[in-house]
């Protein structure tokens, strides 16, 4: 089981994550209670194949769901997939696609590590377009709810023949925009929108821990590093707004993120943690204010998973 996630819709939380071994790999979610009981049986969502899926989950004013991952295409082409889910998490249509992206040239590919959200009337999708020769760049995508091709999907193109040219260019549902320069590297982008527009938070080799601000009307305003050694950013949101949580020398760290980007100097440190670990993850609590953040690290020399109740005033 790897790369579990809860969103909270009321009283309740939707889980999602893939498997990578057994007989059954592939994404799944189930329903749970508040105090973390199962409600509803385990539900497949992907294609039963063996892969680095990176899904991501979303929840809408109507108590419904949309799932993203990533799904293995013709000329062993990785790209981004959405399925619409119901309050139960039962699937309430197929899994569609929603890129084509022309493979990059050179060594293996590296995932792309889509992050969903659902803002007013549109699904928004973060995540980092290979460019080959180990570049990443980070890409918000935009896809209005009532869209036809969203129900449709991508068609799925016959395979090339040996040596033929890949597409000439990308293929997308709804529009793509980019978040970063094309030259960055390690970037797993999470996205959260508020009142004022929407955030995506992504780390980098060189750059550290970087946000960006898309207004609504206005498209990308900035994208700028809030620390140097910073890693993993991770993103949530209530009715007040939105926090970031990331790792910072061997410290999980916790803040408000605004308009006008991260106030370090208010950061609250919530815990220690020792080595390279993957992103925390965070949710909401039982009120405005209140945050569970879940992480790993290393205790008595074995690797072990821990949650924190915080409140950033």
């Amino acid at each position: 089981m790897r790369q579990l996630q809860l969103v909270s819709v009321g009283e309740r939380l939707g889980l999602i994550y893939w498997e990578d071994g057994g007989k059954e790999p592939g994404v799944y979610a189930r329903s749970l209670d508040a105090s973390g009981k199962i409600e509803t049986s385990i539900r497949r969502l992907s294609s039963p194949r063996r892969a680095d899926h990176h899904p991501s989950l979303a929840a809408t004013s109507n108590g419904e769901f949309w799932a993203a991952w990533e799904e293995e295409f013709e000329n062993n082409s990785t790209d981004v997939v959405v399925r619409r889910l119901g309050p139960d998490l039962e699937p309430k249509g197929r899994a569609v696609r929603v890129t084509a992206l022309r493979p990059p040239t050179g060594p293996a590919r590296q995932p792309r590590t889509v992050s969903i959200t659902v803002d007013q009337n549109e699904l928004k999708l973060a995540f980092a377009k290979d460019l080959g020769a180990q570049r990443l760049q980070v890409m918000l995508q935009a896809i209005p709810l009532d869209a036809k091709e969203l129900a449709e999907g991508l068609p799925e193109q016959t395979a090339l023949p040996k040596n033929a040219k890949a597409p000439a260019e990308d293929r997308f549902v709804g529009t793509v925009k980019a978040l970063s320069t094309p030259t960055g590297r390690n970037a797993f982008p999470k996205i959260a929108c508020a009142d004022e527009g929407c955030y995506v938070a992504w780390d980098d080799e060189k750059s550290g821990a970087v946000t960006a601000f898309v207004d609504r009307s206005r498209g990308v305003l900035w994208h700028r590093q809030f620390a140097t050694r910073g890693a993993g950013p991770q993103l949530a949101r209530d009715e007040r707004g939105v926090v970031v949580a990331w790792y910072e020398g061997a410290r999980l760290k916790l803040a408000p993120l605004t308009r006008d980007g991260v106030n370090t100097a208010t950061a609250s440190v919530i815990s220690r943690v020792s080595g390279l670990q993957p992103t925390p993850d965070v949710v909401r609590g039982a009120k405005n204010g209140e945050w569970y953040v879940a992480f790993r690290d290393y205790e008595s020399a074995h690797l072990e998973a821990f949650a924190v109740r915080a409140e950033c005033p």
